[in-house]
């Protein structure tokens, strides 16, 4: 019998209090967490669109001043900017081609005046001289 309540009294663990102890401090760390990780999520989207943007961007600009160096009227050089970009910005947005071709103006003079695209609820406006604006969902 004494080898009995010897071994009872002997056992190691963790008791109820303690285990819901941990558990509560988990919880109340996930609580601050979660949430700031999901600011990050967000803000990593929006910067990955504009990155994409100033590489259509940039795109843009190069057929706008290689057709106007061949005399092409601003309407074709639209025209061809938004051919040119559609299939590279469905590869960059994975692949959802609705919504995906920019928007785009050109000046006279051959200069991309402005570029907006819209994707995944995010609008990217690219101006040059006011720089970019993303409006999120």
């Amino acid at each position: 019998m004494k080898k009995m309540s010897s071994l009872l009294k002997s056992k190691k663990g963790f008791t109820l209090v303690e285990i819901i102890v941990v558990l509560l401090i988990l919880a109340i760390l996930a609580a601050f967490s979660i949430p700031t990780m999901l600011g990050f999520v967000e803000d990593a989207k929006g910067k990955a669109y504009i990155a994409e943007a100033r590489t259509v961007y940039i795109a843009a600009q190069v057929v706008a001043t290689q057709e106007t160096a061949i005399g092409t009227t601003t309407s074709a050089i639209v025209t061809k900017i938004r051919a040119t970009t559609a299939d590279p910005m469905k590869t960059l947005l994975g692949g959802d081609a609705a919504g995906t071709v920019p928007s785009v103006t050109v000046s006279a003079i051959g200069k991309v005046t402005g570029l907006a695209y819209s994707v995944g609820g995010y609008t990217v406006t690219i101006t040059p001289g006011t720089g970019t604006v993303i409006t999120k969902p």
